[in-house]
């Protein structure tokens, strides 16, 4: 059995105890948090950790030494300003090191991050952690585009809209759309990693962004929503190709839909959460629009028993499935727009942020 620590709690804990308690190969067994042990003792004791192995720190305090005692892996679910100086220090003390999302909210330090690992062979020992590029249906595309593009042509657009509802946990957690944290764009970077990573984009090119303030229950100050314009190639798609993608928090509804253009046909692929995957068993739904109309319910494993496997080969010296230099392609965009957007104001208009949402729910 290998031993893991956490840092941070939340939601992406909460996932990977679900799943962990289905094998038996690693243990949770440490957690460090900012908050006292009783503010969060109902919670760790659910996750069987006990006061002694709770280690508490402020924030930018370095992580305490004795956390990595007997440790095998190093899950970061911090706010994303820490994972930096963490992910560092977690490899320094020889873990294998998986960190939500980012490694870091500005491309200074993410490529100091990357220069770090790669100067001390830290390669096999550290990934991020995006889920959405395992989910079965991401998979399910995956299996299929070769087949798509040689029976439907080319990709000529891409339009991606990850809107999600008002809750309690994101009015807790307003941290993440300030700028030292990333932003909205970051925090919802998946179809840009599903675009990089698993439908090839090559080359990037920033046409326009826009920054909403969507939700001011959230933020009144730093923008809830954004919406960016990229030209694409790669060898799966036609000269001209663009990519739309629209994120959000927020709303009265969910909507985790991806739309691919072919030549000859269009490929819907509706998400779901991860805590409904749980429930319901379902992994969303792809919809292949053609000459008629396909649809596919794809089955598979959750994302984060992907991550438990992926886990497990990068103990055993394998590494994992997102290298660093798929983690490098799939950012880059994400710098584009931090440099863009940096110069404009949000959007408070009640009328362009309902169209920006019709046009998202539309897919357009």
């Amino acid at each position: 059995m290998y031993n893991l620590g956490t840092v941070g709690l939340g939601h992406w804990v909460r996932r990977l105890h679900e799943v962990l308690k289905q094998h038996q190969e690693i243990k949770l067994v440490k957690t460090v948090g900012t908050r006292a042990f009783d503010d969060k003792r109902e919670e760790l004791e659910r996750y069987g950790i006990s006061e002694d192995r709770y280690y508490r720190v402020a924030p930018n305090e370095p992580l305490p030494d004795g956390f990595f005692e007997r440790l095998d892996i190093v899950h970061i679910a911090s706010p994303n300003q820490f994972h930096k100086s963490q992910t560092m220090q977690s490899l320094g003390n020889g873990k294998v090191t998986i960190t939500e999302k980012t490694f870091a909210t500005n491309k200074e330090d993410f490529d100091e991050v990357v220069k770090f690992t790669r100067d001390n062979k830290f390669e096999d020992k550290v990934t991020i952690h995006l889920h959405y590029l395992s989910k079965a249906l991401t998979i399910e595309l995956r299996s299929r585009l070769s087949e798509l593009v040689d029976k439907h042509g080319k990709i000529t657009g891409i339009s991606a809209s990850i809107f999600e509802k008002t809750d309690e946990e994101d009015m807790r957690r307003t941290w993440l759309f300030k700028p030292e944290n990333g932003g909205i764009f970051m925090d919802l970077i998946h179809p840009v990693g599903i675009a990089s990573k698993v439908l090839n984009v090559s080359e990037w090119g920033l046409v326009d962004a826009k920054t909403f303030m969507l939700q001011p229950l959230y933020d009144t100050v730093n923008p809830t929503a954004a919406e960016a314009r990229f030209e694409i190639k790669g060898d799966n798609f036609n000269q001209n190709s663009t990519i739309v993608v629209r994120v959000g928090k927020g709303l009265d509804v969910e909507h985790k839909k991806i739309r691919i253009n072919f030549e000859n046909a269009v490929v819907d692929l509706s998400y779901l959460t991860t805590e409904k995957e749980i429930v319901s068993g379902d992994r969303g739904e792809m919809k292949i629009t053609s000459d008629g109309t396909q649809t596919i319910f794809p089955k598979g494993p959750l994302s984060y028993e992907i991550m438990v496997g992926e886990t497990l080969r990068m103990l055993e010296g394998d590494g994992s499935g997102l290298t660093l230099e798929d983690i490098r392609k799939i950012y880059k965009p994400e710098w584009e727009f931090q440099e863009f957007s940096k110069d404009i104001s949000p959007v408070k208009s009640k009328e362009e942020i309902r169209k920006f949402v019709q046009d998202g729910l539309k897919n357009v």
